[in-house]
């Protein structure tokens, strides 16, 4: 929960118009809550789900292991993979705030340590470089 509260000590450092109808002390375990729901207020559901663990799954907490595909399953492969190589070829700004959000989930629901900080470098020799 520390990463969550240092996010929202600097947005109130920053004078962040999230924070301007709550007290100066807010406690530590509701600053997921709060962050969760500034986002949906900003319409960025995808991201106030994965704040609060609200991610797609078989009822049991974690998806089944798939181990056959079906014809229909197998058609969708070029469609998918002309997808994902577009998407990975993209040079455009990045959805920040949702890879951040997505990357702490990971670390969470994987029972690791969330990052602190993430670093955000203007492109991939300055990340090789640094």
């Amino acid at each position: 929960m520390a990463t969550y509260q240092s996010i929202m000590d600097g947005w109130r450092s920053a004078n962040h118009p999230c924070l301007s109808k709550f007290s100066s002390d807010i406690d530590p375990e509701n600053s997921k809550l709060i962050l969760a729901d500034y986002w949906e207020e900003k319409n960025r559901k995808d991201i106030a789900d994965i704040l609060l663990d609200r991610l797609p799954h078989n009822g049991e907490g974690r998806r089944d292991r798939i181990s056959s595909l079906s014809d229909k399953d197998k058609e969708q492969f070029d469609p998918w993979a002309k997808k994902w190589i577009q998407i990975g070829q993209q040079t455009g700004p990045a959805d920040r705030a949702l890879f951040e959000t997505a990357a702490r989930a990971c670390y969470r629901l994987s029972g690791l340590q969330e990052p602190e900080k993430i670093i955000w470098v203007p492109c991939p020799m300055v990340a090789c470089l640094a």
